[in-house]
């Protein structure tokens, strides 16, 4: 919730809006001797818990108003320095000094306010000690632009009378003048307050302070509410130029990311026939260990007897006989056969290239037959096919 109060030399005027409905109203009228700020706190004691924030409108008696057109050669700032620097140059000066403020209107004119330093002085102190957070003190009569229609509008307060022209949502003149104008009153519905039946016009000024958008706000140099506009400005400004710098970062990130792989793809490209080379090298390497590898195993699994009967056939005489040779994988050989003399075998066996530890096998038995005895052995060797018979 937030709380809408509109100041003027004979009345104070509050009221709490929630969603753009008044839910609280309240008045108090304001005595020559009476402080303002014990007048405020006295009101903003009334209110409605929750409302933690409010807004202030000065009355067209506390706030002096005025539109610049035709700006030509000077921007809104130059201007607005240069009425902060001579207020006296525009606005009515009752020997104390002013508070002045400007923003840019559409159709190069600028408004301008001032009011009293002392006076926003007590504002600021009454809106305090009440517990509020003071959001801004507005002129009443931009307020009132805001939400009031297009064309001319007199509103009279009691003591005088605001015209306010209005063209396409934009305020294009204002001014005041002591008593009743001829220009007839608005209709009731023009100052409509949701909330408030008869007497929403007596509480416009509040309601539009509290739901109006404002272009400007009246504060002193140095105040909090100064210093909360500067520093919400300087956040604003730091989280601007921090997201700026880091879309930059990753702007920059992108394009280097881009640019580095642009840059390998083009390695890659360079390096292609070297490393399809390279591939297709290892490739044929691996076929040739596969065939070698086929080649030892068939050099492995290839029988030995042929070579083992050569060296037999021209180590033994044709005197002896042989029945049986067996080979095992191991490399054993036992041979089985007749000859004049058993032992003789060994000795010739054991003085032939490839074989191994000859030796007689079991009882060596004699056989006679056709008037010659020959002896049956049994002979066992290792056969080393490694060594090559010359």
């Amino acid at each position: 919730m937030r709380l809408g109060i509109s100041v003027s030399r004979t009345m104070l005027r509050a009221v709490g809006v929630a969603r753009g409905r008044v839910v609280w109203a309240a008045q108090r009228p304001r005595d020559d001797g009476d402080p303002l700020a014990d007048a405020l706190l006295a009101l903003a004691a009334e209110r409605p818990r929750g409302a933690r924030t409010a807004r202030v409108a000065l009355a067209s008696d506390c706030c002096q108003v005025k539109i610049l057109t035709e700006l030509r050669g000077v921007s809104p700032a130059q201007l607005r320095r240069a009425v902060a620097l001579r207020p006296a140059r525009w606005f009515l000066q009752n020997g104390g000094p002013l508070v002045t403020a400007g923003a840019p209107l559409a159709h190069r004119r600028l408004v301008i306010a001032a009011a009293e330093s002392a006076l926003l002085c007590e504002i600021g102190e009454g809106v305090a000690a009440a517990g509020l957070r003071l959001d801004g003190i507005v002129p009443a009569t931009l307020g009132m632009a805001a939400l009031l229609p297009g064309g001319v509008h007199a509103r009279y307060d009691g003591t005088g009378t605001d015209v306010l022209e209005i063209a396409r949502g934009s305020l294009v003149a204002a001014r005041r003048s002591a008593g009743g104008t001829g220009i007839a009153h608005p209709e009731p519905d023009v100052h409509h307050v949701p909330g408030l039946a008869d007497e929403g016009a007596a509480y416009f000024e509040a309601y539009a302070a509290a739901v109006g958008r404002v272009p400007l706000r009246l504060a002193m140099p140095g105040s909090g509410v100064e210093r909360q506009r500067r520093t919400r400005r300087m956040l604003w400004w730091s989280l601007t130029v921090a997201l700026v710098l880091w879309l930059a970062a990753g702007t920059l990130l992108w394009l280097r990311a881009g640019r580095a792989a642009t840059a390998a793809r083009a390695s890659v490209d360079a390096i292609a026939p070297a490393v399809d080379r390279a591939v297709a090298l290892q490739r044929d390497i691996g076929r040739a260990d596969e065939l070698l590898a086929l080649v030892a195993t068939a050099r492995l699994a290839r029988s030995h007897d042929a070579a083992l009967l050569a060296v037999l056939t021209k180590v033994l005489p044709d005197s002896v006989y042989l029945l049986a040779l067996r080979r095992a994988p191991t490399g054993a050989v036992t041979l089985v056969g007749y000859a004049p003399s058993a032992a003789q075998v060994v000795a010739w066996l054991s003085t032939t290239p490839g074989v191994k530890d000859p030796a007689l096998q079991g009882p060596v038995t004699r056989e006679r037959g056709g008037g010659n005895g020959r002896e049956r052995f049994v002979v066992a060797f290792q056969w080393r096919p490694e060594a090559r018979v010359p």
